[in-house]
C-alpha cells in the first residue's frame, strides 16, 4: 500500500514513476488495483480497494513460497560451513599496523574503566549487604550514594571506551559488565510492574 500511494509530488510529471505498471512488469499475470478505479465512478466502485490489494499481496507470497524455500536452503547450507571470524576489539587485535598515540588513548580509557568498575563494585557490594540487613538505615550512609555516584563514572568511562572502539563490547570484561547491567535492568522492570500492578506481571 505504501509503495503504491508514493507521494511523487516534488518531481516532474514527466519524471514521476508509474508503480503499477513497474509491478505488473515485475510480476507477469498479475493485475495490480488502481485506487481510483474502487473509488465513486470507477468500474469496480462497489468493490474494496484494500481487499483487492490483499489478495494480490496473496498472491505474491503464494508464488513466492518456492523461491523462499530454495533461498532459505542454500542460505543455510552455505552459511553452516562457513567459519569466518568474529570481528575483534582494538585491544585484543595486533596493533603493529595501527596508530600508537590512539592506541595509547584506548588502552588508558580502558584501564580508566576497568579501576572505575571495580571500585563501584567494592563500595557497591558493602552498600548491598547493609541494604539487606535494614533498608531504611542502609539508604541514608554514605555507602549508598558512593556506589551509585561511582556506578555512573563507570558507565561513563566504558561509554568513553565504546567511543574510540565500536566493537569493544566483544571484550570478555566489557560483555560482562554489560549483561550484569542488562540483567538488572530486566529485574527492576519486573519489581516495578509487580509493585505497580501492570497488567498481569503478578499472577505470571
Amino acid at each position: 500500500m505504501a509503495l503504491l500511494d508514493l507521494d511523487q509530488n516534488s518531481f516532474k510529471p514527466s519524471h514521476r514513476l508509474d508503480m503499477h505498471d513497474l509491478l505488473e512488469q515485475w510480476l507477469p499475470g498479475l493485475k495490480v488495483p488502481k485506487r481510483e478505479e474502487y473509488m465513486a465512478g470507477g468500474r469496480w466502485a462497489r468493490q474494496s480497494y484494500y481487499e483487492a490489494l490483499y489478495a494480490v499481496a496473496s498472491s505474491i507470497l503464494d508464488d513466492a513460497e518456492c523461491y523462499m524455500a530454495l533461498k532459505s536452503h542454500v542460505q543455510r547450507v552455505r552459511f553452516h560451513k562457513q567459519h569466518d571470524p568474529l570481528p575483534q576489539p582494538r585491544e585484543e587485535m595486533d596493533e603493529e599496523n595501527s596508530d600508537p598515540e590512539a592506541g595509547d588513548k584506548l588502552r588508558k580509557a580502558i584501564e580508566n574503566a576497568k579501576k572505575k568498575i571495580a571500585e563501584a563494585d567494592a563500595v557497591g557490594k558493602i552498600a548491598a549487604k547493609r541494604l539487606k540487613e535494614d533498608e531504611w538505615k542502609a539508604k541514608r550512609e554514605s555507602e549508598y550514594e558512593n556506589s551509585i555516584k561511582l556506578y555512573r563514572e563507570s558507565f561513563d568511562a566504558c561509554a568513553e571506551v565504546l567511543s574510540m572502539d565500536k566493537l569493544a563490547f566483544h571484550a570478555t570484561w566489557f560483555a560482562e559488565y554489560y549483561k550484569r547491567n542488562y540483567d538488572a535492568l530486566q529485574i527492576k522492570s519486573m519489581f516495578d510492574n509487580v509493585m505497580e500492578d501492570i497488567d498481569n506481571v503478578r499472577y505470571w
